[in-house]
């Protein structure tokens, strides 16, 4: 038996991963993937989706974020998983020593070769309450509380799909204008409304020394995402918790540790690290994290497993933020994609106005 050109065998491990990566989705998808909330590997990035009680925890009055994450582009190309968010939130005094934040985020996550489309957004509101110290000072205990009111999109366009009813075994190939039998009419958009809560308590320690502790539940009355209006398929609820801090090394580095655990229905993630902050005193002000970070997950059918382990790398200036990280596979996937995995973008602004000690509350670094 001949051997086969060594194109034409390069080509057949090109489709064969291929099509393991997608039996590999439809498995995922099989295991209530689909009533998943979308996650980023920056979470900090995007703190409005890790806690509600993030809202308005930050130095400065208001912030504006964006993160874009692209996943899979070098198995599936165009239609890969992709993913972007955007924030706002504002900051207000309450009396004395208390605070008010106020918040809008949106996210937008897009895969498959339906165009498989999740839009979510919510409106959040925080109360913090300052439990010790003075305005600014190095040593105080902060308790925040905070509730979403969140909506949700879920979309797909059907005449992007094929059935079996449309394969052609003699061409052996799809024929779509042959009739596919199936009926989506009304079926390809369906809109939920989600009510979101959390908790976030903080100490401040000394001068780059802090530690926070918190969590949160998102869709607490269940929405219903089924695209049928006949059919009922209630979103799981989705708990989080999280926890980390700031150990200063010197007067210019400091460590931060953290993690983060999330629960919805029979799935469950980590993602646990450490970044390496260095406060560019000298650099006109610029500091820089370098981080590294592993996650793992599980799923009804199998253990909890490392599924990739994370770089991510953040200047900070002390207006504007830029962060970059890639996500190396290392679950059985990276047998598919050769190791490859996800990587992500962020640019954060804040509004400082430090003159005015009216507005200055004094946050943790995450």
């Amino acid at each position: 038996m001949g051997r086969l050109p060594a194109s034409h065998s390069l080509y057949l491990k090109v489709i064969m991963k291929k099509y393991l990566f997608i039996i590999y989705l439809i498995m995922l998808a099989s295991q209530s993937g689909f009533s998943q909330d979308p996650r980023f590997s920056q979470y900090y990035a995007n703190p409005m989706r890790v806690n509600p009680a993030l809202t308005g925890v930050y130095d400065g009055r208001v912030r504006l974020q964006a993160l874009f994450r692209e996943q899979s582009t070098s198995v599936v190309g165009p239609q890969a998983y992709k993913s972007v968010a955007a924030s706002f939130e504002m900051r207000m005094p309450v009396g004395q020593i208390d605070n008010v934040g106020i918040g809008m985020e949106f996210m937008r996550d897009q895969a498959g070769s339906s165009n498989f489309t999740r839009v979510h957004g919510s409106v959040g509101l925080s109360y913090i309450k300052q439990l010790s110290g003075g305005r600014g000072s190095d040593v105080a205990q902060y308790l925040v509380g905070a509730g979403q009111l969140g909506f949700g999109q879920w979309s797909f366009e059907a005449n992007r799909l094929w059935f079996s009813s449309q394969f052609d075994p003699g061409s052996i190939s799809v024929n779509n204008d042959q009739a596919s039998g199936e009926n989506f009419e009304g079926q390809e958009n369906r809109l939920h409304i989600s009510i979101n809560a959390g908790l976030l308590w903080y100490a401040l320690l000394g001068e780059n020394a802090s530690v926070y502790l918190g969590g949160g539940v998102y869709h607490v009355n269940n929405p219903n995402i089924a695209f049928a209006n006949n059919l009922l398929l209630p979103l799981d609820r989705r708990w989080v918790g999280h926890a980390g801090g700031e150990v200063p090394l010197n007067d210019d580095l400091s460590v931060l540790p953290a993690a983060i655990y999330m629960m919805q229905g029979p799935s469950r993630s980590l993602t646990l690290g450490a970044q390496l902050k260095y406060y560019g005193h000298h650099l006109s002000n610029l500091d820089m994290k370098l981080g590294i970070w592993i996650h793992g997950g599980q799923n009804p059918t199998s253990s909890f497993d490392m599924e990739s382990i994370i770089v991510s790398t953040v200047l900070e200036m002390p207006s504007i933020s830029l962060g970059i990280s890639y996500d190396f596979t290392s679950s059985p996937l990276r047998i598919v994609n050769n190791g490859r995995g996800a990587l992500e973008l962020f640019i954060a602004y804040k509004y400082l106005q430090e003159k005015n000690r009216q507005y200055q509350v004094t946050c943790p670094s995450f």
